[in-house]
Formats: C-alpha cells, sequence, structure tokens
C-alpha cells in the first residue's frame, strides 16, 4: 500500500541501475556493448557502473566530445567504482585524457587507478588526466599517476577544475605539466 502510494505521488520515479563491465576492451567509435565507454554512453543519469579487476586501455582519436574516442566524456550524474588498488586500470594509452566531465554533471569515481594521460595541443591549458568541466567530480580511493599535460598558455598533468573537486583518500603522483603550468591544479 505505501509503495502504491509512493508510485502516485511521484510517478515516473525509477531507481538507478547498477551496470558492469563486462568487456575491458574499447571499441572505438562509441564501444562495444559491456564495455566502458558504451555504458557511460547509455546509462541513465544516478546509474552506478562497477569495473572489474582488469586494465582498460582507450582507444580512438583526442579531440572529440560525444564519447566515440578517445577520452570518456561524461555528461551526466554518474559514480564509476572499481574494485580497488592497482587492479581497476582506466589507462589513456598517451593519446588524451582519461575522463572528460561536463556541467552540471556530479560524477563519482571509486577505487580506480588512472594513468598513461597525455592532453596536448589546447591554447588555454585545459588538458590534463581529468579535465572537470565545472561539473562535480569525486575522486574516493583513487589513484592519478603518469600524467601530462601539454598547452600553449599553461597546462595540468593530473587534474584540470572548473568546478568543484573532491578528492577523499586519494593519491596523485608523477604529474607533469609539460608546458607553462605545474602537474596539478
Amino acid at each position: 500500500m505505501l509503495l502504491r502510494g509512493l508510485a502516485a505521488v511521484a510517478p515516473g520515479f525509477a531507481t538507478a541501475a547498477v551496470r558492469t563491465v563486462t568487456d575491458c576492451g574499447d571499441t572505438t567509435p562509441g564501444g562495444a556493448p559491456g564495455q566502458l565507454r558504451r555504458l557511460i554512453t547509455d546509462a541513465d543519469p544516478g546509474d552506478t557502473i562497477e569495473v572489474p579487476d582488469c586494465v582498460i586501455a582507450l582507444g580512438g582519436a583526442s579531440g572529440e566530445d560525444a564519447n566515440a574516442g578517445g577520452d570518456l566524456d561524461v555528461d551526466k550524474d554518474l559514480t564509476i567504482r572499481g574494485v580497488g588498488g592497482r587492479r581497476t586500470v582506466i589507462d589513456g594509452g598517451a593519446v588524451d585524457r582519461v575522463f572528460d566531465v561536463f556541467a552540471p554533471a556530479t560524477v563519482t569515481i571509486e577505487q580506480s587507478f588512472i594513468e598513461a594521460n597525455v592532453a596536448a595541443g589546447c591554447l588555454f591549458g585545459l588538458v590534463s588526466g581529468i579535465l572537470n568541466n565545472s561539473g562535480t567530480l569525486t575522486l574516493t580511493r583513487s589513484t592519478l599517476r603518469g600524467n601530462s599535460g601539454m598547452g600553449v598558455n599553461s597546462s595540468t598533468g593530473a587534474i584540470t577544475n572548473g568546478g568543484t573537486l573532491n578528492l577523499v583518500d586519494s593519491t596523485v603522483s608523477g604529474s607533469d605539466g609539460g608546458g607553462n603550468g605545474r602537474g596539478e591544479s
């Protein structure tokens, strides 16, 4: 009876889904079923994507914002949860940053190891392992290592943040700005 009453008050209310990566590849463009790239695109706001013990090496070219290749473009509220340590690795493959978070998304990345990201060629230096374009980004029990950015005016290595950034029990190391900026901002 209570559930029926809630449904009457909030029609269309749905609970967030948990989606699981079942393919640790990164087929571009757009990702194959079960791959992280495709799950990000197909997820509904509020969903959680669980990433198992695997290395995901990102593929494709840099420079697009439709999650077709290169970085993983996130434009909705999501949680991306690994299994911790160096067991869930998302590797940028020295092609592009790993994540690009678009406002007004609220994104949480948990228990993940993010490495080998190279972002280059941005005139204003918004290059890094993760670019938070004024969304809200929380990294929990995660590591960013070996990230570099190369820009004309300034650059960062690990994170470029234009919004709200929360680091909780996370490590940022081995990052290099490679230009006029600093390794982290």
